[in-house]
C-alpha cells in the first residue's frame, strides 16, 4: 500500500542457512522507497551541497540564502561536524571546509 504520499516502499527479504546446522533464517535486506527520487532535496542534503560549493560561507549568509535561523543552521552544522558526514569547521561564525 502507498503511504499518504504515493510513496511505495519495497522490502528486499532474504533467507541465510546455517552451514553448520542448516537452520533457515529469514529477515529484511534492505528497504527501497520508491519516488524519492521525484521529489527534491532535503534541508540537509542542500546544507552539505551549498558548504561543499562554496568552500567558505558566513552564517549569515547561508541563514538568508536558505530562509533558516541562524541558531538552527548552527546546531546542525555542528551535527554534520560531528557526525563526521562534511569536514569543516566553524571560527567567527564562518563555516570552511578543512
Amino acid at each position: 500500500m502507498p503511504d499518504k504520499k504515493g510513496n511505495i516502499t519495497i522490502n528486499v527479504m532474504a533467507i541465510w542457512i546455517c552451514p553448520n546446522c542448516g537452520r533457515k533464517n529469514r529477515g529484511k535486506l534492505t528497504s527501497i522507497k520508491s519516488g524519492e527520487e521525484l521529489r527534491g532535496k532535503n534541508y540537509t542534503e542542500l546544507l552539505i551541497e551549498k558548504i561543499q560549493q562554496r568552500k567558505k560561507i558566513s552564517l549569515d549568509e547561508l541563514s538568508e540564502e536558505m530562509k533558516i535561523d541562524k541558531q538552527t543552521l548552527f546546531k546542525a552544522i555542528n551535527y554534520l561536524i560531528k557526525k563526521k558526514i562534511i569536514n569543516a569547521k566553524i571560527t567567527n561564525e564562518t563555516i570552511e571546509l578543512c
